[in-house]
């Protein structure tokens, strides 16, 4: 979905054929923010996979 937002930016970047100032900034700072929200799912997502480790060696332990 994020991927999908910021290649429909883009694409709607390109199709601009003289922005402003203002709608490059406006761009750049929506470009920025779903960058942003990609590195904090990379970081959920790390720490989903960090707990699933965790749970898998408990869960091995306890077998043994």
């Amino acid at each position: 979905m994020v991927a999908k937002l910021m290649y429909e930016t883009v694409m709607e970047a390109r199709q601009m054929p003289e922005r402003s100032e203002t709608e490059d900034l406006a761009i750049q700072k929506n470009l920025e923010r779903l960058n942003n929200e990609v590195a904090q799912l990379l970081k959920d997502v790390s720490e989903i996979n960090h707990r699933l480790k965790k749970l898998e060696e408990l869960k091995t332990k306890k077998l043994q």
